[in-house]
């Protein structure tokens, strides 16, 4: 019997991107820029569908995703993300989601299009 994946909602992305971070991974406590980034991935970088389900309301300053704002705040509330520093402008990965199994929710070619884009989230927020 062929062993089934478990179920994949669409915050399960944004969750993966941080977990490939690594644990103590700190990146800014800035909601509208990450927002922003994943804006950015959806337009160019969804050549796998990852980023089906994800709806940008453009009418706002930034591009407010419900989808990346549902996974900020469910990691946050299951301490997996946690705001550190002294005026807490960092988000601190947590040891617990990197060591999350991707492969549970995603297909070996879309864990390595999550990776990828963990590239360019690192890089665009150094």
């Amino acid at each position: 019997m062929k062993k089934s994946k478990e179920i994949r909602i669409p915050s399960d992305v944004v969750t993966f991107v941080f977990a490939f971070c690594g644990a103590g991974y700190r990146f800014p406590y800035d909601i509208p820029e990450i927002h922003n980034f994943f804006y950015k991935m959806y337009l160019n970088f969804n050549f796998l569908g990852i980023f089906d389900d994800f709806i940008f309301d453009e009418s706002c300053m930034y591009k407010r995703c419900e989808v990346v704002y549902d996974a900020l705040d469910t990691l946050q509330l299951s301490y997996l993300i946690y705001p550190v520093g002294v005026d807490l402008r960092f988000f601190e990965v947590s040891k617990a989601l990197a060591e999350c199994d991707p492969y549970k929710l995603f297909n070996e070619d879309e864990v390595c299009a999550i990776k990828e884009i963990t590239k360019f989230f690192k890089w665009n927020f150094e």
